[in-house]
């Protein structure tokens, strides 16, 4: 079988049948490895990638806090007191453009593949029982990527939460709805993370992202795949839900009783 009679063959034809300005443009980290003034060789191993992943770890944290804001943008406009006619067409129009930047947030998760692509490239963790100088720096890294991650699944939280409490006032609680919702985020992450779609593409390149849809539905263990995925962002959402209104019990519970402390006799 030649290369053309293959099946990669109209899949990388079709990606470069596409025009360069509407290739998807997500950030991917740069895989640099040059010595950082002040550090040896082997400690900048670990803090280069570090260092050149800032730039793509920037853009996608911007990216993760736009649902944060349309989701309490949204919960805004149900306060307004305007005409229901009005209040309804400006929530139609956020709601969605909410829905397809949501998969951004928890998408951060999967970013620990860099991770674990710059240990396995540079030898990291065999290398620290022989070098102990590394140990700091790999821990550091480690925690970047935990912050980094568990940033994302913040901002997944806080975005979820305010549309939550909204249909839970309408009588739609999340039980609902939960598990189409969270097989659709899911859906969301694998189609930025795998066919490497962004969220504006829904607006722009409809026809290839439904095309991408209609293959996952062909293919079960992908999709079975995929709302398992789902599963775990539901269980995950609800653990940081219950963990959020601990923190916010915790900090009326504190400012309640230093306001009354501060009271006068």
């Amino acid at each position: 079988m030649t290369f053309a009679q293959s099946e990669l063959y109209p899949l990388i034809m079709f990606h470069l049948s596409i025009p360069v300005n509407t290739r998807c443009v997500k950030k991917t980290p740069k895989r640099t490895f040059i010595r950082v003034p002040g550090t040896n060789n082997r400690q900048s191993d670990v803090i280069m990638p570090m260092i050149s992943s800032i730039e793509w770890m920037a853009w996608n944290v911007m990216l993760a806090v736009i649902p944060v804001v349309l989701a309490y943008a949204l919960v805004g406009v149900s306060k307004l007191k305007i005409t229901k006619g009005l209040k309804y067409t400006a929530m139609a129009a956020l709601t969605p453009i909410w829905f397809f930047f949501l998969p951004n947030t928890c998408y951060l998760i999967t970013e620990w593949r860099h991770y674990f692509f710059t240990l396995d490239a540079n030898n990291l963790f065999l290398r620290t029982h022989t070098d102990s100088r590394l140990l700091m720096p790999l821990l550091a890294f480690s925690i970047f990527y935990a912050l980094y991650s568990g940033f994302g699944m913040m901002t997944f939280t806080l975005a979820v939460r305010p549309i939550e409490r909204l249909s839970a006032r309408v009588s739609w609680p999340i039980w609902k709805w939960g598990l189409p919702f969270f097989a659709l985020v899911s859906l969301g992450v694998y189609l930025g993370l795998a066919l490497r779609f962004n969220s504006w593409d829904m607006f722009y390149r409809s026809g290839h992202v439904w095309s991408a849809i209609m293959d996952v539905l062909t293919r079960p263990r992908l999709l079975a795949f995929i709302v398992g995925f789902g599963l775990f962002l539901w269980i995950a959402y609800e653990a940081l839900d219950i963990w959020v209104d601990a923190i916010a019990e915790r900090w009326k519970a504190l400012t309640g009783k230093l306001t009354n402390e501060q009271l006068p006799n």
